[in-house]
């Protein structure tokens, strides 16, 4: 995208490539977390995760800023052109990205794919390379389908009953990213803290997650993904009842809170579920209802924004901040009321349905015995994790 120089290029960027690579990432690594990380210590691994993470999050959004307020015009090298990505403040953020990328790209062609420590915690043992793995193409495509047959069970359908309970919670980030920069700009100008709000979210994350995990990891899975979804859907009311800085940053706060509660716990509920051997599969088949919010919050988001926080003025010149918008035109309060009732419906589904739900969520931390399985566990292969109620 740095070097992009039409929107054809642009949008195979955006609408083709991205999503593919995000694929592969979002579901591997939380599998990697799980094979690599001792049993009694998974639920802190997921957590020890999430921090690292966020800690990558934090600098991306200290830099948006610098790049979109002090570097606006890149380097300002007259002898690259103004075209160049190192003359362009967002383009040269953009690269610098997709440098960081190749270096993690590296990094990773040193990891041992079939090295996992069992639920025993032998650190030694191995990942089987079944023979559906080896052959043909179509050899392949026939084993995914039969893993399809054999993964549907009652527990297959609690989960992905969760997962469309929770999509919301997920899908609030993402009002984070789409909604909730322009907003800031709209309702406070051009020189709006966009970069330096969104870092508060990873910066909570980075402290917050170890504390709270090692707080919770006795606790079942589902109770604690319950717990953290009241505090998430809270945070847009405050938006609601006050349009300045200050709740801004609030905001982010208690939704950051709120996410290390539940973000870890998801992982490790995910996993927990899961046939051993089969997580990928399993997470892949569940992220459609994630897929399909997605499309409807970047529908929601435009039409908000369009209807109760409309743009006003174009933030331009040569450092971007000349022009400042009419804070009077934006009636934020109107945009998070809506985006708080959505959100809302994730907590109050999980507490409808907790009786029922509840029991799918293995515990954090507890060690099971490999031959016994919980019931309703997925009865798939010897080698699931089995599951508590």
């Amino acid at each position: 995208m740095a070097f992009a120089k039409n929107t054809a290029t642009l949008w195979v960027s955006i609408y083709g490539v991205m999503p593919v690579a995000q694929g592969f990432i979002s579901t591997m690594v939380v599998v990697g977390v799980k094979r690599y990380a001792n049993p009694a210590g998974r639920s802190f691994a997921y957590g020890l995760f999430c921090s690292s993470k966020n800690v990558a999050i934090l600098f991306t959004g200290v830099l948006y800023d610098v790049f979109r307020r002090s570097l606006v015009n890149g380097l300002k090298l007259d002898a690259w052109g103004s075209d160049s990505p190192l003359n362009d403040g967002m383009r040269l953020y953009l690269l610098v990205a997709g440098i960081c990328t190749s270096c993690a790209f590296g990094l990773a062609l040193f990891l041992d794919e079939n090295a996992h420590v069992d639920d025993g915690g032998n650190a030694d043992a191995r990942l089987e390379i079944q023979a559906g793995n080896r052959g043909s193409y179509c050899g392949k495509i026939l084993k995914f389908l039969k893993d399809l047959k054999d993964l549907w069970s009652i527990t297959l359908l609690k989960y992905m009953i969760v997962c469309a309970l929770t999509v919301n919670l997920r899908l609030l980030m993402d009002h984070v990213e789409a909604t909730f920069p322009k907003y800031q700009i709209r309702a406070f100008g051009c020189d709006a803290p966009v970069g330096l709000t969104y870092s508060i979210n990873p910066l909570v994350m980075i402290f917050m997650v170890p504390v709270i995990q090692a707080m919770l990891t006795r606790v079942n899975r589902y109770d604690v993904i319950h717990l953290g979804s009241y505090i998430t859907a809270f945070s847009p009311f405050l938006l609601v009842l006050f349009q300045t800085k200050w709740a801004s940053a609030m905001f982010v706060a208690v939704l950051s809170i709120g996410e290390a509660v539940w973000s870890p716990g998801w992982f490790g509920y995910s996993m927990s579920v899961a046939p051993h051997g089969r997580e990928a599969i399993y997470t892949g088949l569940t992220s459609a209802p994630l897929l399909v919010g997605r499309v409807l919050t970047g529908w929601l988001s435009g039409w908000l924004l369009e209807t109760w926080c409309p743009k006003a003025r174009a933030c331009g010149g040569d450092d971007g901040l000349h022009h400042t918008v009419d804070p009077g035109h934006c009636h934020g309060k109107r945009v998070w009321l809506i985006v708080g009732m959505v959100i809302l419906a994730s907590p109050v589904g999980l507490l409808l349905g907790s009786k029922w739900l509840r029991s799918t969520g293995a515990h954090n931390g507890e060690n099971v015995d490999d031959n016994k399985s919980a019931p309703g566990a997925l009865n798939v292969t010897d080698e699931q994790e089995p599951l508590l109620g």
